[in-house]
C-alpha cells in the first residue's frame, strides 16, 4: 500500500474470517493491525453490494434484501389506491 501511495482508511475497512460454523470457536477474534491501525473483526461485511457473513449463507444479505422490498411495497400500497390497475403492476 505505501508503496503505491494508498493509506488505510481503518473506520471504513472491515475484514472477516470466513468458516464453517464447527471451526468459526477455534478464529483469532484479535483486530488485524496494518503498521499503527487496527481494523476490528466483523460478523458480516459488505462488498460490491453483497454482504458477506462468517459462513456465506448469505442470510444477512436476504434479511436486509426483504426488508427493503418490503417497506417498498409498502410505499407503493399507499400510492397505488388512485392508479389504474396495469400502473400499479408495472410499478410492482
Amino acid at each position: 500500500m505505501k508503496r503505491n501511495r494508498l493509506q488505510l482508511n481503518s473506520s471504513k475497512s472491515e475484514f472477516i474470517w470466513c468458516s464453517s460454523p464447527r471451526r468459526v470457536n477455534n478464529l483469532d477474534c484479535n483486530p488485524f493491525v496494518i503498521g499503527a491501525d487496527a481494523v476490528q473483526l466483523k460478523n458480516d461485511v459488505r462488498d460490491l453490494g453483497l454482504i458477506l457473513d462468517r459462513d456465506l449463507s448469505m442470510t444477512s444479505h436476504i434479511t436486509r434484501l426483504v426488508r427493503t422490498i418490503f417497506t417498498i411495497l409498502r410505499q407503493l400500497r399507499s400510492v397505488s389506491r388512485p392508479l389504474m390497475q396495469d400502473v400499479t403492476s408495472h410499478l410492482v
